[in-house]
């Protein structure tokens, strides 16, 4: 050390003035070897370095350290001059924030439909590969795009509706028609729940392809009014009773 700061003095518990003139290997450095590596590559490339290194004293701790290169006039690196921060919290929080978000992502990734999550302008802030999907639009189109744009244009008056419901209420669900690209008009069931992050309102909720139940239910529909129509045509009394002789479809002759 040629110089050093009560930081750099208080890091190492030793005072400033003892500290010049030591090595990093005489102080007993953990990351003494890569600090040297890397002051090697400064002086031989008059390049500065940032980066993590850890740093044991007391505890093993984790800093940031900036090093930039004392060019004299001739051109030469003559000394390196540095800063070393403990971000030991803010690295343990980054690392939490991320275990947090992959946990999050594969919640949302593993939903048995698309996933959104807008903001009180209805654009989308986050959502899964099964939204992209059923937009058809790649990831760098959706951030930021209406949840609106991919409903079927009559019922976008019902969904923007039901999403303001939802932001003033804390819940409301939809059946909405969406144009997908592979599918062509697909009846979804959505729904939507407020939540708030960092004190910032959000609605975030699910997708799921109900075409085919409601093609079920619509079938149904048409044949029991059929029966109907039949049933009620014939010439006399009908009914349908079952084992135990409860009467459980008749016509109007009977009542």
């Amino acid at each position: 050390f040629l110089y050093a700061s009560e930081g750099i003095s208080r890091l190492y518990g030793i005072p400033s003035d003892e500290l010049v003139g030591k090595t990093l290997f005489e102080l007993g450095a953990s990351a003494a070897a890569e600090l040297h590596r890397h002051l090697d590559e400064i002086v031989a490339t008059r390049q500065p370095f940032r980066g993590d290194l850890p740093c044991h004293v007391s505890t093993e701790r984790m800093y940031e350290f900036i090093m930039v290169p004392v060019i004299n006039a001739e051109g030469a690196v003559e000394a390196v001059a540095g800063t070393a921060r403990d971000m030991t919290e803010r690295r343990q929080l980054e690392s939490d924030l991320r275990r947090e978000k992959a946990i999050s992502d594969t919640i949302i990734e593993s939903a048995p439909g698309a996933f959104f999550m807008i903001d009180e302008e209805a654009r989308l802030v986050r959502w899964n590969k099964a939204l992209a999907k059923e937009t058809g639009l790649a990831e760098q189109q959706i951030k930021g795009s209406s949840i609106l744009a991919a409903i079927y244009e009559p019922d976008r008056a019902v969904a923007a509706a039901k999403f303001l419901a939802a932001f003033a209420t804390g819940y409301a669900h939809m059946e909405v028609r969406v144009l997908t690209p592979d599918q062509g008009l697909r009846m979804f069931l959505k729904t939507a729940r407020r939540l708030s992050v960092d004190g910032v309102p959000y609605v975030a909720g699910f997708c799921l392809d109900v075409t085919d139940r409601k093609q079920t239910e619509d079938t149904l529909a048409k044949e029991k009014a059929f029966s109907d129509a039949l049933i009620e045509s014939v010439p006399g009394a009908f009914f349908v009773v079952d084992t135990e002789g409860s009467y459980f479809r008749w016509n109007s002759y009977l009542r």
